[in-house]
């Protein structure tokens, strides 16, 4: 997957990711990830958001929903996880 960063906010703390090429049949996919702390945790933790827009063919939808559901959101997120618990 080839993916192009569209927008960088430090302040904001989010990023934005468009999909060049990928082997998925998607169209206009753009990715924003956010990283905002939890102020009202004991300690220091951190909620991330990651929301997508795309377009694709109505009869791959419910595949592509899935699979970028469980195969990249989730699997990104808990690599994040661990990465962080790592630390």
């Amino acid at each position: 997957m080839v993916e192009s960063l569209l927008a960088l906010d430090d302040h904001a703390r989010s990023l934005t990711y468009g999909i060049v090429s990928s082997p998925y049949a998607v169209r206009s996919y753009r990715a924003t990830l956010r990283a905002l702390p939890v102020t009202a945790a004991a300690t220091a933790e951190t909620y991330v958001g990651w929301s997508v827009t795309f377009a694709c063919d109505p009869a791959d939808t419910d595949e592509l929903t899935e699979t970028l559901r469980t195969g990249i959101f989730t699997a990104g997120l808990r690599g994040l996880a661990d990465h962080c618990r790592a630390r």
